[in-house]
């Protein structure tokens, strides 16, 4: 179990351990309940766990230049950007 302190404003900052365990960023929203004499959080909503860890995305970069790549082929129908 970690210990948090609570700022002198009452917020907290979640150890990235956490964050990272949870899939949870910047912008989360976390339900909060009283539960016995105790907190619980969790991710809820469109903001909550994505499936990736924060920084994902970065820790697969590929930083080769001669890597080209692979023709993906056509956008099936149906799908919007």
């Amino acid at each position: 179990m970690m210990t948090i302190t609570l700022e002198d404003n009452g917020r907290l900052v979640l150890p990235e351990v956490l964050r990272n365990g949870l899939h949870i960023g910047k912008g989360a929203k976390l339900a909060a309940a009283v539960v016995g004499d105790h907190i619980e959080l969790k991710p809820c909503g469109e903001s909550g766990a994505t499936g990736w860890p924060v920084g994902f995305f970065d820790r697969i970069a590929i930083d080769d230049p001669a890597f080209t790549r692979p023709e993906q082929g056509a956008m099936p129908e149906g799908v919007v950007f």
